[in-house]
């Protein structure tokens, strides 16, 4: 009888952190790797989004280059943008996780910038322009010894 039961307490209540254990590794994996751009809007039709969004579109050899990973949240969905497919746009994923540095607070609109290192470089409420985006990370000590050993080849 007892088993029954605790199955049911595992499905109802571990499982769901399971899945957000499972999402939130997925950014942990990129540490080292990318740095991250997080961008959320509370719905897919804000003009901060589509204007963040425009703001580094054309730029994706630039993001590549400074391992820049796009993610952007929108209502319970998500898209991972890479820099890698040109031309191909983001596919829409439903969001089963939301990282917990984007539900710290109820803002309509907010981009969080992290470093290779996973920690938090950049968090506001407007638009990130990219001329600043490239300023913060080219001015980080891990993006210069990437300049560098760009250069002494």
């Amino acid at each position: 009888m007892r088993k029954p039961l605790l199955k049911l307490w595992i499905v109802l209540f571990l499982m769901p952190g399971y899945g957000y254990l499972m999402h939130g590794q997925k950014l942990d994996k990129l540490q080292w790797k990318n740095r991250i751009l997080l961008v959320k809007a509370s719905n897919g039709n804000s003009q901060l989004l589509t204007h963040q969004w425009e703001e580094f579109e054309d730029y994706g050899s630039e993001m590549q280059e400074r391992k820049l990973v796009f993610y952007e949240f929108v209502g319970n969905q998500y898209r991972i943008c890479d820099f890698k497919d040109k031309g191909d746009e983001a596919k829409w994923m439903q969001a089963e996780f939301i990282p917990k540095l984007l539900q710290k607070n109820n803002k309509p609109f907010e981009v969080v910038l992290i470093g290779l290192d996973g920690g938090v470089k950049l968090r506001q409420q407007t638009i990130l322009k990219r001329e600043e985006l490239f300023r913060i990370i080219d001015s980080m000590p891990m993006r210069r010894q990437e300049i560098r050993r760009k250069s002494d080849f």
